[in-house]
């Protein structure tokens, strides 16, 4: 039986400009927050352009399959019923921020999350998984050889953080990185001896520089998603993963950072611990606390503010402005809400939240209900929508820009993927349309 063929349609405008930036974005992230332009009476950064352009590319985009191209308008409705109430809700939050700038600045991070999306989504059809797998490849190349080599010679703190403003974002990328590449490897995305052993390469060195971030919920997210993927996909696998914990305890910085989590906690209470604090209690002794107990402790002294304005909430970026008043054992600038729910709550009341949970289960609705993507791509995205939101219990997530920019264009591009053998559903649906 004879298999059709179809016209190729080019991708859509900007391509060669856009795929580009999204493989260097990581390894610029630091360039991008250090350079700042004057503009308008203030500066910008770099990274805040990007943002810009993201966002007006998406924007261009959108006109292009209003105004051209019919066949987007689809895209264009798709991505609006997901990501719509989110940004106007979180529009609404930065109307009522503390400090005006950062409350337009988280805005915007959250319209590039969503634009990215759309981009991703628009582009997708004609991507193939070869395609992709080298975008993420190339993507994480510098990132991580800079950091494995910061090592090398000596220079790198006792956590290193490559060419990312923080450790938890090289861990986070790692994270993305590992998993990606080990479905991609599991589902042939390669299919060259060569270009597969480089792949493996490359994991192996994500994975010992995210061992060295010391960021243990990026730990916890990286090995129960590898678990639960290899379940689904490769039990054989299970066993060797299960070995996995006690030889990396074996390196110094790691057995470490999970001797600290589990030591250090205080039997006290938290009312008793500001007590001491502030000089209330005699002969406390000296008290420390884990990173665990400490989260906990700031989210009990935030909830009776949540409790206050629990619809709207306080504006975005307030959780940290304002856990200088609520909060005795914030740091000098105040204190991230490290939990992506709560800071939500607090910043955009149960507006905001039930509009990001949204987000999550209509990515799952789609990919359960996308015929056009094969099952094991859609247990790698569940995979990583799960790990991701469970490493949102205990981080700063939604502050990660550049992780955030990369997780939302492969989710959703992976929602509409070509593949090396057919064209893409949006291909086929033209060809049909001008047939």
């Amino acid at each position: 039986m004879a298999i059709a063929t179809y016209p190729a349609v080019r991708m859509p405008p900007f391509g060669a400009i856009a795929i580009p930036l999204l493989v260097a974005r990581p390894s610029l992230d630091n360039l991008f927050g250090l350079i700042r332009l004057p503009m308008a009476g203030t500066s910008l950064s770099l990274g805040f352009l990007f943002n810009i352009f993201i966002v007006s590319l998406a924007a261009v985009l959108m006109g292009h399959a209003l105004l051209v191209n019919r066949l987007q308008q689809r895209v264009v409705l798709t991505v609006s019923i997901i990501w719509m109430p989110f940004l106007l809700a979180s529009a609404m939050a930065a109307v009522r921020a503390p400090v005006p700038i950062d409350g337009i600045q988280i805005l915007f991070n959250f319209l590039t999350y969503g634009a990215i999306a759309y981009i991703g989504l628009v582009y997708s059809a004609d991507l193939s998984r070869r395609s992709l797998t080298i975008i993420i490849a190339l993507s994480g190349v510098v990132p991580i050889f800079f950091g494995l080599f910061q090592v090398a010679l000596g220079s790198a703190p006792s956590r290193i953080s490559s060419t990312f403003g923080h450790p938890n974002i090289l861990a986070f990328f790692c994270f993305l990185y590992i998993s990606f590449l080990f479905h991609a490897q599991l589902s042939g995305y390669l299919r060259s001896f060569a270009g597969k052993s480089v792949i493996w390469g490359l994991i192996g060195a994500a994975t010992l520089a995210l061992l060295l971030t010391g960021t243990r919920s990026a730990y916890l997210s990286t090995y129960l998603f590898l678990l639960l993927y290899s379940a689904f996909r490769k039990p054989l696998l299970i066993l060797p993963l299960l070995l996995l914990p006690p030889i990396v305890l074996l390196i110094p910085a790691v057995a470490e950072r999970i001797n600290d989590a589990i030591s250090g906690t205080t039997p006290v209470t938290y009312d008793y611990l500001v007590s001491a604090m502030r000089g209330d209690v005699s002969d406390s002794g000296v008290l420390q606390l884990d990173s665990g107990t400490w989260r906990r402790y700031l989210w009990q002294a935030s909830w009776p503010w949540i409790q206050q304005n629990w619809i709207f909430g306080y504006g975005l970026g307030s959780f940290k402005y304002y856990s200088l008043d609520f909060f005795p054992l914030s740091s000098e600038n105040g204190s991230g809400a490290h939990n992506v729910y709560i800071q939500i709550l607090f910043e955009g009341g149960m507006i905001m939240l039930i509009s990001y949970i949204f987000i999550i289960f209509s990515i799952i609705f789609i990919q359960f209900y996308n015929k056009n993507i094969n099952k094991f791509d859609k247990v790698y995205c569940w995979l990583l929508i799960v790990t991701y939101s469970v490493a949102s219990y205990s981080d700063n997530m939604l502050y990660y820009l550049s992780i955030n920019i990369a997780i939302w264009f492969v989710i959703f591009a992976m929602c509409n993927m070509g593949d090396d053998r057919l064209t893409g559903p949006i291909k086929r649906l033209a060809y049909v349309q001008r047939g």
